[in-house]
């Protein structure tokens, strides 16, 4: 049921990017900006992914991250799940953050 939950969380994030008219990055270029020489942008990506959960979930997100990790560990979660999944990185960037993150960080234990 958790499953279910975290994919369906996923979907309504990243068709939250279509419906106000922006273009969704996929996981392929997800993953080329997130391995940059830069990674700033790639964090900037991921905690704006969980801060907007956290906003619309009023605190029931599937992902609970915890307040002692860094941006560089996200960061390191989503490339590796990334890296680990080449047959995902055509859906949307967002949902597969959503995905990473909650592997990482899942709620409840």
């Amino acid at each position: 049921m958790i499953r279910n939950a975290v994919f369906l969380t996923a979907l309504l994030v990243a068709g939250g990017a279509a419906a106000h008219g922006l273009s969704p990055v996929d996981g392929n270029k997800l993953l080329s900006v997130c391995t940059a020489k830069e990674p700033a942008a790639c964090e900037g990506y991921i905690l704006g992914v969980v801060g907007m959960l956290s906003e619309e979930r009023e605190g029931k997100s599937p992902v609970c991250v915890s307040p002692s990790a860094t941006p560089a560990q996200l960061h390191d979660v989503l490339v590796k799940f990334l890296r680990a999944h080449p047959e995902s990185r055509s859906l949307k960037g967002a949902g597969l953050t959503v995905l990473a993150l909650h592997q990482a960080f899942p709620c409840g234990k």
